[in-house]
C-alpha cells in the first residue's frame, strides 16, 4: 500500500481522470459501431459519466488514503519526538539531582534541607562534623535546639519573613552549641524552595564555620580595648597623626590637656584646633620628624586658653593652702629626753615593737612627730587589701594618733603622716592586734602586686597566688632583714599596674596557650633614693609556670646573698649587687629550677 500511494503520489490524478475519460469515448464509439453498425452518442456520454464519476471517488479514496498515511507518518514522527525530549529530560533530571547530590554531600561547608518547622530533613557530612552530631542525630531534631539561644529570636524572625514572602533569602552570624558544648560560630545563608503554586516546602541552608574568625575578632577587640587602657591611663600625651598632619588618636591625657573631645580632635590638623601661634610649634616639630626620617626628641610648649599651660602662682597657693599642718593642740612641738628614754625602754623589753620603730616608722619635718606606715602584707589577704572591719579601726586609729588624716601609698599599705612619739607605743599595740603592724616594709614581703586575673578583665595570669606563694616562704623577719631591702612588683598583665618593671624584682604575667607563665625581670628601678635612676628591669630569660616562680625568687636571693659584698660598714643591696655583676649569675641560677632543667616556655 505504502508503495502504491507513494507511486501515486508521483502522478498527476486529473491527468489520470481525463485520459479514462477519452479512453471510455473513444472505446463507447468503437462499441456502438461494432453493436449497431452506426454510432450511437448516448454510448460515449454514459461511458464518459460512469468513467468520471469511478475516477473521481477513486481519486477521492486514494487522496484520502494518502492523507491518512501522512498523518499517520506525522503522529509517528511525534511520538517519536515526544519520546526523545522525554527520555532528554528524565536523562537531565536525573543528571541535576545526581549533581545536586554530589555538591550537596561533598561541599566543603555545611548544607542542610529543612523543614517549614526547624526540622533537619536532610544533611551533609561537611554540617555534622561542624557541630559533631551525627546524620541520624541531626535529622531527628530542629535548628532551634542546637542555636544560641540569644541568636534564636532573630533567626526565627527572619524564617517569619520568608514564610510570609517578604524577603526572598536571608543572611546571619549566628552561634551553635556543638555536641561537646562549645559554641560554634557560623555565617548562615537561607533560601525558601515554593511548590507551583507558591506554598512553601523546605528551607535550603548553607552554613560557614567562622569559629576562628570570630576567635580573631575578638582577640582584636580585646588587644585594641587593652591598647587603648595603656594609652588612656599614661600620664603623658599620647597622639597619632598621618603624613598630613591630620589626628588619627589621641589619648586621655591629651584631651584632658587641652579640654577637647577626641571627637573633636580625630581628623582634624593642628591649625583647624589650636590658636595659630601653637599650631605653628607643632608643625614645625612635625615637619623637623618628617624630614629627618628618625625619632626625635624635644620640648615643647603647650599653649592653653592663649597662655603657657602652667599653674599660675594664685591657684598653687589655692591648693596648697588646702595641705596644711593640722593642730595638735596639747601636744609639746618636740618630743622631751624623757618620751624617747621611755620610747627606747618599750623598744629593749619589746623585739618586735623595736624592729617596728626602725622598719615602718619615719621622721616627720615637726621634730616631735613621726611618719607611721601600717603594713597591708601579711598572709591570707592580697597585698593591699583590706576588709571592712580594718578600714575602720585604721578610721580610728587615725582619729586617735593621726590628727584624723590616713594616706594610702603607691606600695598599698595606709600611712598614718602626723603622729606624736610618745603615741608611737600605743599606736603599735593597737596595730599589732589588727594585723596591720608587719615590720616588713621595704623587705621582700612589703611586695607590690596588681589584682591579676582573679578580679581584673585586662590581666593575663593570676597575680595574688604567686605573691601569696612568695610571702609564705618568706615568714623569718630574721631571714627578711638579712636580705634587706629590695623592691619585688607583680603585675597580671603588660599594663603593669604593679609596676613590675620598676622592682629589683619585676615578675609579669603572660598568656601562652591559654596557660599562665610568668616573665621575671631583675634590675628594675623607681628612681627612689635607695634604688637610683629610674630605670626598667630587664628580663632574664624565658618565661616561667606558676609553681616555678617562689623556686626562682629563692635562686635569685640565695645568689645575691651568696656573691654580695661589705660596704664599709654594711653590705650590698639586692639593686647594687646586680649592678654591680650583671645578670648572668641570676639567670644561671634561674634556669636551674626551670622543670628537669629545661627550657619550658
Amino acid at each position: 500500500m505504502s508503495t502504491l500511494l507513494l507511486a501515486f503520489k508521483r502522478v498527476n490524478f486529473w491527468h489520470f481522470v481525463w485520459s479514462a475519460v477519452v479512453l471510455s469515448t473513444l472505446l463507447s464509439l468503437l462499441l456502438s459501431q461494432l453493436i449497431h453498425g452506426h454510432i450511437v452518442w448516448e454510448y460515449p456520454f454514459a461511458a464518459t459519466f460512469i468513467v468520471f464519476t469511478v475516477a473521481s471517488l477513486l481519486i477521492y479514496l486514494i487522496q484520502r488514503l494518502r492523507n491518512l498515511e501522512q498523518a499517520l507518518v506525522e503522529s509517528a514522527r511525534h511520538r517519536a519526538k515526544d519520546a526523545t525530549e522525554r527520555r532528554r529530560a528524565d536523562n537531565a533530571l536525573l543528571e541535576s539531582q545526581e549533581r545536586f547530590s554530589s555538591a550537596f554531600k561533598d561541599a566543603a561547608i555545611g548544607m542542610a534541607l529543612v523543614g517549614t518547622d526547624g526540622q533537619w530533613l536532610q544533611v551533609n557530612p561537611a554540617l555534622c562534623a561542624l557541630v559533631g552530631y551525627t546524620e541520624q542525630e541531626l535529622l531527628a531534631t530542629t535548628f532551634q535546639a542546637i542555636t544560641h539561644p540569644d541568636d534564636l529570636d532573630a533567626d526565627l524572625a527572619f524564617v517569619r519573613q520568608m514564610l510570609a514572602g517578604e524577603i526572598p533569602t536571608y543572611h546571619m552570624e549566628k552561634r551553635y552549641f556543638h555536641k561537646q558544648r562549645h559554641i560554634v560560630w557560623i555565617l548562615l545563608s537561607v533560601s525558601l524552595v515554593r511548590d507551583p503554586v507558591g506554598q512553601p516546602l523546605y528551607f535550603i541552608s548553607q552554613i560557614q564555620d567562622i569559629t576562628e574568625r570570630k576567635q580573631v575578632q575578638e582577640k582584636l577587640l580585646e588587644s585594641e580595648a587593652r591598647f587603648r587602657a595603656i594609652l588612656d591611663n599614661s600620664p603623658t600625651m599620647i597622639f597619632l597623626k598621618d603624613t598630613e598632619g591630620r589626628y588619627l588618636l589621641v589619648n586621655r591625657q591629651f584631651e584632658s590637656m587641652f579640654h577637647l573631645d577626641h571627637k573633636t580632635i580625630v581628623g582634624k590638623t593642628d591649625v583647624e584646633i589650636f590658636s595659630p601661634q601653637q599650631a605653628a610649634a607643632f608643625q614645625a616639630n612635625d615637619r623637623e620628624v618628617v624630614q629627618g626620617g628618625v625619632p626625635l626628641q624635644f620640648e615643647e610648649v603647650a599653649l592653653h586658653d592663649d597662655g603657657p599651660h602652667t599653674i599660675p602662682q594664685v591657684e598653687l597657693d589655692r591648693v596648697s593652702a588646702s595641705f596644711l599642718p593640722p593642730q595638735l593642740p596639747g601636744r609639746a612641738a618636740q618630743a622631751s629626753p624623757d618620751d624617747l628614754d621611755t620610747l627606747n625602754t618599750r623598744a629593749a623589753q619589746h623585739p618586735l615593737f623595736e624592729r617596728w620603730l626602725h622598719r615602718n616608722v619615719s621622721p616627720h619635718k615637726d621634730p616631735s612627730m613621726r611618719i607611721v606606715t601600717l603594713s597591708f602584707k601579711r598572709l591570707l589577704q592580697a597585698p593591699g587589701d583590706a576588709s571592712a572591719d580594718q578600714l575602720d579601726l585604721v578610721a580610728e586609729l587615725s582619729d586617735r594618733f593621726s590628727a584624723g588624716e590616713a594616706r594610702v601609698t603607691h606600695t598599698q599599705n595606709l600611712v598614718l603622716p602626723w603622729v606624736h612619739a610618745d603615741d608611737l607605743f600605743a599606736l603599735w599595740e593597737a596595730a599589732r592586734d589588727a594585723g596591720l603592724a608587719s615590720a616588713n616594709v621595704h623587705l621582700l614581703t612589703d611586695m607590690i602586686a596588681c589584682p591579676g586575673g582573679d578580679f581584673c578583665a585586662l590581666a593575663n595570669a593570676r597575680s595574688i597566688p604567686v605573691a601569696e606563694a612568695i610571702t609564705e616562704r618568706y615568714q623569718d623577719l630574721d631571714e627578711l632583714n638579712d636580705i634587706g631591702e629590695i623592691d619585688l612588683h607583680i603585675s597580671g598583665c603588660i599594663n603593669s599596674c604593679g609596676h613590675h618593671h620598676s622592682g629589683h624584682i619585676g615578675i609579669l604575667g603572660v598568656d601562652k596557650d591559654g596557660k599562665e607563665w610568668y616573665q621575671v625581670t631583675l634590675g628594675g628601678s623607681d628612681g627612689s633614693a635607695t634604688s637610683g635612676t629610674a630605670q626598667p628591669g630587664k628580663v632574664i630569660g624565658p618565661s616561667f609556670s606558676a609553681p616555678e616562680v617562689p623556686e626562682v625568687i629563692e635562686a635569685v636571693l640565695s645568689t645575691y646573698l651568696a656573691i654580695r659584698q661589705d660596704v664599709g660598714a654594711r653590705q650590698e643591696l639586692f639593686i647594687e649587687t646586680v649592678r654591680r655583676v650583671g645578670l648572668d649569675p641570676f639567670k644561671a641560677a634561674a634556669n636551674n629550677v626551670r622543670a628537669n632543667g629545661e627550657r619550658v616556655a
